[in-house]
């Protein structure tokens, strides 16, 4: 019987800051289409894509010359090869490469024969994706160009690190507004995680039961539920949470 693979760390921690960066299957934005567009006319390409790997598949942030595709799966992703290292790959023929001369995208469409993909790495070493330019004929790139891809992918990274901190924003922005609402409301309101402990409540709240702040959060508040009924309670906390609900 073969044993398990051991987990890779690396990959475990790319894949947990991709997570955290929450832009898997987000729209189209301006920023990083004029990135991949800037991208393909400095190269001479007919294709470049801003790509991102979770562990299944390879998905397309921006998107020019490829626009039938949106994802691929990752085993035949020409990307999950570049992020090995931290360099730029270059393909010159992928027909002569013994890593890709049977990948489907090689003998199928898009019909790829030149590849350059410069890895997208985050300031903590994510390596999450790349930006790539892609031919349907041998080529290529100048030393000029490779530069240029390489100055390129520094500034895909800091579109990503823009918009990360403008969502962040926008969260912290919503939470605000919620206290605002919630400190001021005739009625109790309180917030828990999914195990049931109380991360927040307002005054109102706490005067119903007689509460002071320290004794409102954390596990302390559930003492004023009925013992026979804390079961079921938490039980149906906890649907709620999965489902969305707080």
């Amino acid at each position: 019987m073969k044993p398990p693979e051991k987990p890779d760390p690396q990959e475990h921690a790319r894949l947990a800051r991709l997570r955290k960066l929450a832009i898997m299957d987000s729209d189209s934005e301006p920023l990083f289409d004029a990135l991949a567009r800037m991208a393909s006319t400095i190269c001479g390409t007919p294709i470049a894509l801003i790509t991102l790997l979770d562990d299944k598949r390879q998905w397309f942030k921006a998107n020019m010359g490829l626009e039938s595709l949106r994802q691929t799966d990752r085993e035949v992703a020409f990307c999950a090869h570049a992020i090995k290292s931290s360099a730029l790959m270059e393909v010159n023929d992928a027909q002569n490469d013994t890593r890709f001369s049977q990948n489907a995208l090689v003998t199928g469409e898009p019909g790829i024969r030149f590849y350059a993909g410069v890895p997208l790495v985050m300031p903590e070493g994510e390596r999450l994706g790349t930006l790539c330019v892609i031919d349907r004929e041998v080529r290529s790139l100048t030393a000029a160009q490779r530069d240029a891809l390489v100055q390129l992918s520094g500034m895909v990274v800091q579109a990503l690190l823009l918009r990360e901190r403008t969502r962040y924003l926008e969260i912290v922005g919503q939470e605000d507004r919620f206290k605002v609402i919630a400190e001021a409301s005739p009625m109790g309101i309180f917030h828990t995680d999914e195990a049931g402990h109380c991360t927040y409540t307002n005054p109102h709240w706490r005067e119903i039961y007689g509460l002071d702040l320290e004794q409102s959060l954390g596990n302390a508040w559930s003492q004023v539920i009925h013992p026979a009924d804390r079961k079921v309670f938490f039980s149906e906390l906890a649907q709620l949470s999965k489902r969305g609900g707080s």
